[in-house]
């Protein structure tokens, strides 16, 4: 639904894809992204770095979320500390690409479940 494979084309090559590579140039919560064939492509640096490809959102609309701070053996730590300082919660954007990620996922699993309850198969028998 929200995350699609695009079939014609490969992850440009103007993104680092080697998390190494972008955990150190790319700053915790930010998102580097390029368009290809109208197909999102990007990165969005978390306590791992995040690979995004989309046709339905764009990067440049986030939604406000509530976020807890990383633990102190995080990848990330030091730079989400600067972020947080002493907080232990703090309202900060994401991008709405992910947001809808983590709101829906699992929804398929969820109706593939309700639908076994209810068996559209009626037993009949032949005379």
């Amino acid at each position: 639904m929200v995350l699609l494979a695009h079939q014609s084309s490969t992850i440009p090559t103007e993104l680092p894809i080697d998390k190494g590579i972008a955990r150190k140039f790319l700053p915790w919560n930010h998102t580097s992204a390029i368009a290809v064939d109208n197909v999102i492509c990007g990165l969005w640096q978390d306590n791992s770095t995040v690979f995004l490809i989309s046709t339905i959102h764009d990067l440049q609309t986030g939604r406000l979320v509530n976020r807890r701070r990383p633990g102190d053996t995080s990848t990330n730590a030091t730079s989400t500390h600067k972020v947080f300082r002493s907080d232990v919660r703090k309202l900060l954007v994401i991008p709405s690409l992910i947001d809808d990620y983590n709101q829906h996922m699992g929804g398929v699993d969820i109706a593939d479940q309700l639908r076994a309850y209810c068996s559209t198969q009626q037993p009949s028998l032949r005379n």
